[in-house]
C-alpha cells in the first residue's frame, strides 16, 4: 500500500493521531477532497466544511467516500 506513496523526493501529506494508548499514522495521497481539507480531525472522526456548498459535499459524498479519496491505497472507480 505505502509502496507508491514514497517514490518521490516531495514532502508527502499525513496525519498523526496520538493519545496515550495508541498512535495511528495514516499516509495521503492527496491533502484535499475538491476544496475541502481533510486533516487528523477527519480521520478522527469530524470533517470540517467551510460554507454550505461544502457541508452539502459532505452530506452527498459521505465522510468515509471522501477519507478514501485522500488515503493511499487501492482506487475504487
Amino acid at each position: 500500500m505505502l509502496q507508491d506513496w514514497d517514490h518521490s523526493d516531495r514532502p508527502k501529506p499525513y496525519n498523526l493521531l496520538v493519545t496515550r494508548r495508541w498512535m495511528l499514522f495514516v499516509p495521503r495521497a492527496v491533502e484535499r477532497h475538491g476544496s475541502i481539507s481533510v486533516n487528523a480531525l477527519g480521520f478522527a472522526g469530524s470533517l470540517l466544511a467551510r460554507d454550505e456548498d461544502e457541508l452539502e459535499v459532505i452530506r452527498n459524498r459521505g465522510p468515509l467516500r471522501i477519507l478514501e479519496a485522500v488515503g493511499v491505497g487501492e482506487r475504487r472507480a
